[in-house]
């Protein structure tokens, strides 16, 4: 299944409201990670990756770019495919080129 990383640009001006819906977002999406669970959209995320900046990176397992948008827009995410790229790991890459 493809792999995708996006990214989440760091939001200074959070309400107090705005913070704990993503802390419980956040609670959700790391119970999938450690399920491995898939949602209703076929994405299973694998990681997410905090900045000290608060910027963030979630790195999923999806059927298409489309569907990792669907997947975030549905839990108040608001990311276009132009913050997704598709990705491979490096072990897969190595092995595919020799």
């Amino acid at each position: 299944m493809p792999m995708y990383l996006d990214y989440h640009a760091p939001k200074a001006d959070m309400t107090t409201e705005q913070k704990q819906q993503m802390t419980k977002i956040m609670d959700q999406v790391r119970e999938m990670i450690i399920a491995e669970k898939k949602d209703e959209f076929g994405v299973k995320p694998v990681n997410v990756f905090k900045g000290v900046n608060g910027a963030a990176w979630c790195l999923t397992e999806a059927p298409n770019a489309q569907a990792v948008v669907k997947s975030h827009n549905a839990k108040g995410g608001n990311i276009t495919e132009k913050d997704i790229v598709e990705v491979h790991p490096l072990a897969e890459v190595c092995t595919a080129h020799h």
